[in-house]
């Protein structure tokens, strides 16, 4: 999905200092174009690298809609226990 929320379904390949530290709002080809250029070798570098991990990991990392859905419903559930397991250890 291009831009938007932090959902999960939304995700971005990236390093963990991107990943950390900058805005994920655009698809990650978009994401590096707006980092390296597109004319730049380092971008060309990145692009190559995630292209190869993605075939030696199995091909295509994209879900459909149903996994999509599937996956928020069980990410929202670990979100919400998640969250009430931190109000509770705040409150001691």
């Amino acid at each position: 999905m291009d831009g938007g929320s932090n959902r999960l379904s939304n995700l971005v390949l990236a390093c963990n200092i991107c990943n950390g530290d900058e805005k994920r709002e655009s698809n990650w080809k978009g994401f590096l174009a707006g980092k390296y250029g597109v004319d730049n070798s380092e971008y060309q570098q990145k692009i190559k690298r995630i292209e190869d991990w993605v075939e030696i990991n199995g091909g295509n990392p994209f879900l459909s809609e149903s996994e999509i859905n599937a996956l928020q419903i069980e990410f929202d559930v670990i979100n919400e226990v998640l969250t009430k397991s931190i109000e509770k250890f705040r409150q001691r």
